[in-house]
């Protein structure tokens, strides 16, 4: 029986999870990549990320080759091409991995469909939500829509599939970078996570499954960490031969140096409960109940002031970010943004008529 495991961004031979459950499964496998005929030409042909895609295939296509193998690429559009190459190949399943980008699910849609007319059985397998260069891009371009929205008061970040919210950054990409090279990425990191600090508006992170390396950063970026039961925490950078960096800095904030060293220093996971324990996460779940606690977070957050919150988001970030008397300053000049709003007076005046109606605190 013959498969065909349709590579998409990630062209590793190890550790692929569409071309991992195609080898268990059958005896021969067709490995298959198609072209975006719009990254080989124009301007799009010499930048970075057709060059880096280029080298990848190539590694794929020795690796394959040393291994008895060939890798099968063709131009056009997956759902034509493809289908095409499983008749050819007489393939009776195809294989692929998720990719989280709108429009990578857009088109593994379409050719899911395309097989599945042309009696293909297709698998769509999950993968590891690891984060590259344009996986950032578009997070930064979604916070700066939702930003922008006046109807979105709480922004809630989650990830596809069961298996990880982000093992971390995609090792392909970076493993053979150079000084420079790699600076840069830690910076569109820290660019991407410090806009999560920033935005105004509260977000909330619901993790299933792995968080690791630059996916934990990412989480402890947001303002509230919510995991179901299942979930792993930790820094494996140490095993990689490099440091934790970036917003790994805001871990002691989080949970004290000793569990920011643990993490650090040993790269061993944390489960769930742990991290609970630990004041990692705010709250643990089972899997099948993440979603409804995501949402009652979000419903909780909405229902206070907007200005509000976007002004005690700013002063955490100062308290995070600056010494003690210049945060406590900033604070200080920062809460006469508040007075004389509408917020401010309907939330002081409900609150003195609660406690002359009631004749306590005001609290009831």
């Amino acid at each position: 029986m013959t498969a065909m495991v349709w590579l998409r961004r990630d062209l590793r031979l190890r550790d692929n999870p569409a071309l991992c459950a195609a080898l268990e499964r059958h005896e021969r496998v067709v490995p298959a990549f198609c072209f975006d005929e719009r990254l080989l030409s124009g301007r799009h042909a010499s930048g970075p990320r057709t060059q880096f895609l280029l080298e990848s295939l190539r590694e794929l296509r020795e690796g394959l080759r040393s291994r008895g193998g060939e890798l099968f690429v063709r131009r056009g559009r997956p759902e034509r091409e493809l289908v095409e190459l499983a008749r050819e190949a007489g393939c009776e399943e195809v294989h692929f991995a998720h990719d989280v980008s709108p429009y990578a699910r857009r088109r593994g849609r379409r050719v899911t469909r395309a097989l599945r007319e042309a009696g293909i059985e297709v698998h769509d397998h999950e993968g590891l939500n690891a984060i590259d260069v344009r996986m950032l891009a578009e997070i930064r371009a979604a916070l700066a829509a939702a930003a922008a929205d006046p109807a979105v008061r709480v922004i809630a970040i989650d990830a596809a599939g069961e298996r990880a919210f982000s093992a971390g950054i995609d090792v392909a990409y970076v493993k053979d970078l150079e000084g420079f090279a790699a600076r840069e990425v830690g910076r569109e990191l820290h660019r991407t996570f410090l806009a999560l600090r920033t935005t105004e508006k509260p977000i909330v992170a619901a993790i299933d499954g792995l968080c690791l390396g630059a996916g934990l950063e990412l989480a402890v970026s947001c303002d509230f960490m919510l995991a179901s039961d299942r979930s792993r925490f930790g820094l494996p950078n140490i095993d990689r031969g490099i440091p934790a960096i970036v917003e790994a800095a805001i871990l002691p904030l989080a949970i004290g140096i000793q569990g920011a060293r643990e993490l650090a220093y040993t790269g061993e996971f944390w489960d769930a409960a742990k991290a609970e324990r630990r004041g990692l996460v705010h709250a643990v779940v089972a899997p099948d109940e993440l979603a409804g606690e995501s949402a009652a977070w979000c419903e909780r957050l909405a229902a206070k002031s907007a200005t509000g919150l976007a002004t005690q988001k700013e002063i955490v970030h100062k308290w995070m970010t600056t010494d003690l008397e210049a945060a406590i300053d900033f604070s200080i000049n920062t809460v006469v943004l508040s007075f004389g709003s509408r917020d401010q007076r309907e939330g002081m005046g409900s609150f003195l008529a609660r406690r002359e109606e009631g004749g306590g605190d005001g609290r009831r």
